[in-house]
């Protein structure tokens, strides 16, 4: 994998991570009922999903070793121009069921391609 490639990835991977990190001990009532946490949480849903697109764009191979991309895409997509609709139940629903899937998925990159560096 290229450097750039690897960024986008490690990009995604701390992104997820930072969330995961942030709302752990947290159960939605309190997400809901905690603004500074919703706004840091879409801030890096919207990294998180900008990294991706960029990924889709200029890797697609690689793009493609990431089971539902499209998810986190679309997701920075609504966070970005749908902002005023933005529901923060839905968000921590997003967090909840699809992140860890995410975050594993691009970790298994990352370190099959630190493999391949060593090989």
């Amino acid at each position: 994998m290229t450097p750039h490639e690897l960024s986008l990835l490690h990009d995604m991977r701390e992104a997820a991570s930072d969330i995961l990190t942030r709302t752990q001990g947290c159960d939605k009532e309190g997400f809901v009922n905690n603004r500074d946490l919703q706004l840091i949480v879409e801030r890096l849903f919207i990294t998180l999903g900008e990294a991706a697109v960029r990924l889709e764009k200029q890797y697609p191979q690689t793009a493609s070793r990431v089971p539902n991309l499209r998810g986190p895409i679309g997701f920075r997509n609504f966070l970005i121009h749908v902002y005023d609709q933005i529901d923060p139940a839905r968000v921590w629903d997003v967090v909840v069921s699809d992140l860890v899937t995410l975050s594993d998925a691009v970790s298994r990159l990352l370190t099959d391609a630190a493999g391949t560096e060593e090989a």
